[in-house]
């Protein structure tokens, strides 16, 4: 009887630090915000910004919350996205933007309704992008098919954003929450 409690606790254990560490290390408090801030939307705004944030009828595109950038020796990224959290593989054609709203020049000219410009960092190195990017920002992926060359079902392209361009909401408030 001792046994079943004490195996009961430990389960309990690495069942509670598995939730903290997807949680709090991978995204999934951004992804979880963002699906509720757009569930806080009028009905007939979810169904267009789902559409953008997921991109679920988009042939080889997937999008959704950054959860991890493996750099090593099989590079890849994890996103949490329409599909659940998936692994992308990287090979030597995938490259890497980093779109930039989130700096002071930029939020001052939204906020005087101004014409702004946003930054972009395109890398072909997925350790340099790591620097840049952070978990739980915007991802926006393609994924290599026939007509793209490279590896089939490998990324393509991966688009980070520090800010979710489909939600109309100030980019001020969003960077606030981005930083």
């Amino acid at each position: 009887m001792r046994k079943i409690w004490l195996y009961t606790i430990i389960l309990a254990i690495i069942s509670i630090a598995t939730l903290f560490f997807l949680w709090f290390f991978t995204g999934l408090d951004s992804f979880v915000k963002i699906k509720k801030e757009i569930s806080n939307l009028p009905q007939s705004k979810q169904k267009l910004i789902y559409k953008d944030f997921l991109n679920k009828n988009i042939p080889n595109v997937d999008s959704g919350v950054l959860a991890w950038i493996n750099s090593s020796s099989k590079p890849g990224i994890w996103i949490w996205g329409s599909k659940g959290l998936r692994y992308l593989k990287a090979d030597q054609y995938s490259v890497y933007s980093y779109f930039s709203v989130c700096n002071p020049d930029t939020i001052e000219a939204f906020k005087n309704k101004e014409t702004f410009e946003i930054s972009r960092n395109i890398y072909t190195d997925i350790n340099t992008w790591k620097k840049k990017v952070k978990i739980g920002q915007y991802l926006f992926v393609t994924i290599a098919d026939a007509n793209s060359g490279g590896n089939l079902g490998y990324m393509r392209e991966a688009k980070a954003h520090d800010w979710f361009p489909f939600m109309p909401t100030d980019i001020s408030k969003q960077c606030e929450k981005s930083q």
